[in-house]
């Protein structure tokens, strides 16, 4: 059975429909996408929100050949769900992981009742896909004379962290691996970066210069190390 399965043969008890019912009252009209399953990979309970986010993941897989097929995607929330009911009671699990343009997180839960039903209780939620960039920024005087500000300033987020990985001399083909998106989409996006840059410096080669003299190559050394570590959590 499926992870995202909405069938269910398991028979549950009175304390487990309780708890159900509890979790229905709660969650049934959240944005956060909420699932309930019993240790038999039946499912017990979801919300609209986890069916429309189980579409989307369907669709994403579907249209965007780059992404990692739909079925993986559920292998590894079946390999949570199985040490999350292993560890037992109590036990949580939480997990970052990117998907298309979006990063996202889900927690597990192991819940358990005074008759043994054990169930996982999952919670997923669209996180900010690159808040990086942006914490970054806030560091930087907006009114300052200096130009290599005045260009990070201008460039928006979306090819911000492209150009970050190029200028740390990846390849178009290593970016596109790295962020989940097409090479020719990277390519535009450094592209318009570059552009941007073109309005400051005369040349490429003059802005990657003037960044070293400043010392502000470590904001892309950052910005680089920051959403690795955000998308191998």
């Amino acid at each position: 059975m499926c992870a995202f399965d909405p069938s269910s043969d398991a028979c549950t008890s009175q304390s487990l429909s309780a708890l159900i019912c509890h979790i229905d009252a709660l969650y049934a009209n959240s944005p956060v996408a909420v699932c309930v399953r019993n240790q038999r990979n039946g499912l017990l309970f979801s919300n609209m929100s986890f069916q429309q986010l189980n579409e989307h993941f369907k669709a994403s897989s579907n249209s965007n050949p780059f992404l990692r097929p739909y079925e993986e995607l559920t292998y590894i929330f079946l390999q949570m769900e199985m040490w999350c009911i292993q560890l037992g009671e109590g036990c949580v699990l939480n997990k970052l992981f990117p998907y298309g343009d979006n990063n996202f997180h889900i927690r597990m839960e192991c819940l358990k009742k005074d008759d043994d039903d054990i169930c996982v209780l999952w919670q997923l939620d669209n996180i900010i896909s690159s808040p990086l960039a942006n914490r970054n920024r806030q560091r930087l005087d907006v009114s300052t004379d200096t130009l290599i500000d005045k260009v990070f300033l201008d460039i928006s987020d979306i090819n911000l962290l492209p150009l970050s990985f190029y200028v740390l001399k990846f390849s178009y083909s290593e970016i596109s691996s790295f962020l989940n998106v097409p090479e020719k989409v990277i390519k535009k996006r450094i592209e318009r970066a570059k552009i941007k840059i073109s309005n400051f410096y005369p040349s490429f080669s003059d802005f990657l210069i003037d960044c070293y003299r400043a010392k502000k190559i470590y904001f892309f050394i950052e910005n680089v190390s920051e959403y690795i570590m955000l998308r191998d959590c």
